[in-house]
């Protein structure tokens, strides 16, 4: 299937556009810039969690280029494109699914199909909502009965057929055979329930077990739906009803038929710092755990948390107990517990806590295990290993440290849609339980205490790809090459369900010596981040880091400096995001500096030769808040505070009432910054519709008949009912309201009309022509692409708080007030006058003819070669006493100066 010569990898540089919004079909090329255009074929057809099988050529159909950065070969997860809203998004279905994130309730009312398309694989905790909201839908646009019949044929065969084609894909090689899984019909018997008949011919192809397995896979598709399925085949005419009701698990992981209160052991966690208890907020049990030596099943944990150990559990209660302070005074608390876990941030490894911590864990019982978890901060390593730590006496009473450090590593297997820290909590909730409950684990880590070389409990979720190992910034045991005792290494395997989801994971428990080498595991995270180029040299690329940019670290043993593909040094990885001196020092050398999570600027820095830009990860020293600038800026309103209807809806609502309030507080909604005009939806306030309702306004009342969703989200306090307050004001005279679309670069912006109120993921900002004259500017696409916060998505995010509120304006701008109940505005100072023409001639150049800014432009450097642009660059530039190439660490340097300057 796989041409001949083609590399194990390609790259995802590109998508054939199927519809303007929704999926598109990925486009690969063996390196960036080829010529021929590949696309995947998947395992199982259809699939979008399915592994790839191979790749055809693609020929004669247009091809968008899209360089998503993502490589990808045999065996690896399919990955889609998706397009919504002019905005491209790569990856696999979670991670598409959480990007889109700020776009659900669009999605829901304009593309439910693809959206649930997304959601399935994904397993997102939602879908029966999804489902529902799709079924809606299509009757709505279709009338009842064609709906349901689309709602069938649309969501739940291709549904069937792709768990039929999993069932059969291993068990048949004949195309015939494949094909006749067709034969089946889908028939609706219920509201939520529907009938699968298979064919006489189909069913002659499973056998009794066959038959099972396969009930077992529709099960848990119906459970995602929050159906029910009643399949006809050949164990019997009747069947069984198969739905949301019945266990979606295999028979290795199954609900206890005892009590859920059997005697679970107590795990006891002390979070005694703000990072460790920030992670604790996202702490829950998995579901159930099955392995060789003890299970776990649902319901048989429950978290507790507690100011101290003043009142304790009841000895072998499954009570996961978290506690923020503990005492000397503790050591008799502790043979309520089974598993001690300390959950350790910097401060707390760094200052006198560790002394109490030691006292409690040489106190405990010899036969309970103490894991330390490290706490490590979003952008920096733990000290854990560190010289700086006071926990080194602590470590030696460890039977091992749980690598929650791994949870970010580039080799992480489990689930990519979920955030760094709740990966964490997952990590340390789970390996806690394994400690407590299952007995090879806990014997294997009481054979550890004591040691001299500290152990390490690495958790990975999933199937490995090969040639891909658990190693971390903490412990590069596992990696190839590394040379450990392997009488010291041990593999607990199981399987895990984790909560809230039906699907069963291959799981393992890796306990290791604790090796922390970052040179090795720095070359290895390069290597997977630019996809193991073939052309790259087969040999060592570390090289020693310059001791200026060394002193410049807050972690220096923990950076590795790498020769590029000609042998010369070019790129410095560190553990931690790089401060500003740091990129300074590192420049001044001759080299990148990024931190081994910033895959966009190592593959930046590596394969298209940009040294110098910016890294994409960045620490930046505390900016404050400007007080002149406090309130210039809003973001729209949040979707939870106001009720959406369409406009025609709205008028015949309206219209058939005499008078209400409501007319007054009826605005337009913009959702984005390039839709504007007629068929926009009509937002009103949701406390004004209660309000009205209370007091009997005709139109409020019908709104609550006509939309039972109102109802269903009650009358809740606003969320953020500021925002709501100024979106509803009016920019003062002369003034206009120019709206910003949140994290773009280069800046998409446009004017609101009257009468439009913006959506959440929109900003605005009241003024004259100044405004554009600053958002297009280079000052601040600089400092706004700096501070986008690093995500595991591609949803950035603009903050009011420090994008907006502490940006050091020129001084070429002021900010004014005209009263208390107006909104600020931005305005050119005075003696200005050529900046005044730009503001103007700007606004009509990008926002004319209903043009939005940044629309054309698909990258920042294409955007600043127009010529109104450079002249605007080179104005602002001088007022900030900067030359007019100065790069954009000079005007990053410089605006962090002016805000310290301004308080």
């Amino acid at each position: 299937m796989t041409p001949a010569g083609l590399p194990d990898k390609l790259h995802l540089c590109g998508y054939v556009r199927l519809a303007d919004r929704g999926f598109a079909l990925p486009a690969y090329q063996v390196k960036p810039g080829a010529n021929a255009w590949y696309t995947a074929v998947a395992v199982v057809h259809g699939d979008h969690a399915s592994e790839i099988e191979g790749f055809e050529l693609l020929e004669d159909v247009p091809v968008e280029l899209f360089d998503t950065g993502i490589m990808v070969g045999r065996h690896d997860l399919w990955r889609d494109v998706f397009l919504w809203e002019g905005q491209k998004y790569a990856g696999r279905p979670s991670e598409i699914l959480e990007a889109l994130g700020e776009f659900r309730d669009e999605l829901l009312a304009h593309a439910p199909l693809s959206y649930l398309d997304l959601a399935l694989p994904a397993e997102a905790p939602d879908t029966a909502d999804i489902t529902e909201a799709a079924r809606d839908f299509l009757e709505q646009k279709l009338g009842a009965t064609r709906g349901a019949a689309n709602f069938m044929g649309l969501v739940l065969r291709p549904g069937i057929m792709i768990e039929l084609r999993r069932q059969a894909n291993s068990r048949f090689s004949s195309v015939d055979k494949l094909d006749s899984l067709r034969n089946f019909v889908v028939q609706q018997s219920g509201p939520t329930l529907y009938d699968i008949e298979i064919a006489p011919k189909m069913s002659e192809m499973f056998d009794r077990a066959a038959f099972e397995e396969l009930e077992a896979a529709v099960s848990r598709f119906a459970g995602r739906l929050g159906i029910t399925l009643k399949m006809i085949g050949p164990k019997d005419d009747a069947g069984d009803h198969i739905g949301a009701e019945r266990p979606a698990t295999p028979t290795s992981i199954r609900r206890s038929r005892r009590s859920p209160r059997r005697e679970s052991p107590n795990i006891l966690i002390i979070a005694a710092d703000r990072r460790s208890q920030a992670i604790c907020r996202h702490l829950e049990p998995p579901s159930s755990i099955a392995s060789g030596s003890g299970s776990v099943w649902e319901g048989e944990y429950r978290i507790d948390h507690r100011d101290g150990l003043k009142d304790l559990p009841e000895p072998h209660d499954g009570v996961i107990l978290i506690v923020d302070n503990v005492g000397t005074e503790a050591k008799r608390a502790l043979s309520a517990f089974d598993v001690i876990v300390w959950l350790a941030g910097n401060d707390a490894l760094s200052d006198a806590r560790s002394n109490d911590i030691y006292e409690l864990a040489r106190h405990r019982d010899p036969q309970t295990p103490f894991l330390i978890a490290p706490a490590p901060p979003a952008d920096g390593p733990t000290v854990l290993m560190d010289s700086r730590s006071r926990a080194k006496h602590v470590l030696g009473q460890a039977n091992a440290v749980i690598d929650t450090t791994l949870a970010r590593s580039p080799f992480w297997t489990g689930q990519h849609r979920r955030s760094i820290d709740r990966r964490m909590a997952d990590m340390i909730a789970t390996v806690s339980i394994l400690a407590a409950a299952i007995d090879s684990v806990r014997h294997d880590l009481n054979t550890r205490r004591g040691s001299k070389q500290p152990s390490s409990a690495a958790l990975s979720i999933g199937e490995r790809r090969f040639g891909y190992e658990a190693a971390s910034e903490l412990n590069a045991t596992s990696l190839r090459g590394m040379q450990s005792d392997r009488r010291m290494s041990s593999r607990h395997g199981f399987e895990i369900r984790e909560q809230g989801g039906t699907v069963v994971h291959n799981a393992a428990l890796e306990i290791n010596p604790l090796w922390t080498d970052f040179e090795r595991f720095g070359e290895a995270a390069f290597l997977n981040a630019i996809g193991r180029e073939a052309d790259w040299p087969n040999r060592s690329l570390i090289t020693s880091v310059p001791d200026n940019l060394l002193h410049s670290l807050d972690a220096p043993n923990l950076s590795v400096a790498l020769n590029n593909i000609d042998g010369k040094p070019s790129l410095v990885l560190t553990a931690e995001s790089p401060r500003l001196a740091t990129i300074r020092e590192a420049w001044d050398s001759g080299l990148a500096v990024a931190r081994y999570t910033d895959t966009a600027t190592i593959r930046a820095t590596t394969l298209q030769r940009h040294p110098f830009g910016l890294p994409e990860e960045m620490r930046f020293p505390s900016l404050a808040r400007l007080a002149q600038n406090q309130g210039l800026v809003t973001r729209g309103v949040d979707a939870r505070d106001v009720m959406r209807l369409a406009e025609t809806d709205w008028l015949d609502i309206r219209n058939a009432s005499v008078s209400s309030s409501l007319s007054a507080q009826a605005r337009k909604y913009r959702p984005t910054v390039s839709e504007a005009g007629n068929n926009l939806e009509i937002a009103l306030p949701a406390a004004a519709i209660w309000d009205g309702i209370r007091n009997g306004d005709t139109v409020a009342r019908e709104l609550l008949r006509r939309f039972p969703e109102l109802q269903k989200r009650g009358e809740k306090a606003g969320k953020r009912i500021s925002d709501l307050i100024a979106a509803w004001t009016r920019p003062s005279n002369g003034m206009q309201r120019w709206i910003i679309e949140d994290g773009r670069i280069p800046v998409e912006a446009g004017m609101l009309q009257a009468e439009e109120v913006p959506a959440q993921r929109l900003f605005f900002i009241d003024g004259d022509h100044a405004v554009p004259c600053i958002i297009l500017s280079r000052p601040f696409a600089v400092w706004a692409k700096a501070l986008l916060p690093a995500s595991t998505s591609w949803a950035s995010r603009f903050q009011v708080s420090r994008t907006f509120d502490a940006f050091p304006f020129p001084l070429c701008f002021r900010i004014e007030r005209s009263s208390d109940e107006e909104p600020p505005q931005l305005r050119f100072a005075r003696g200005h006058e050529r900046l005044k023409v730009l503001g103007e001639r700007l606004s009509r150049r990008f926002m004319g003819n209903g043009r939005h800014v940044g629309a054309e432009f698909s990258d920042e450097t294409n955007f600043r070669r127009d010529e109104m642009l450079e002249e605007l660059d080179r104005i602002l530039l001088r007022e900030m006493k900067l030359p007019d190439d100065a790069s954009d660490l000079d005007i990053l340097e410089a605006l962090v100066e002016r805000n310290r300057d301004r308080l």
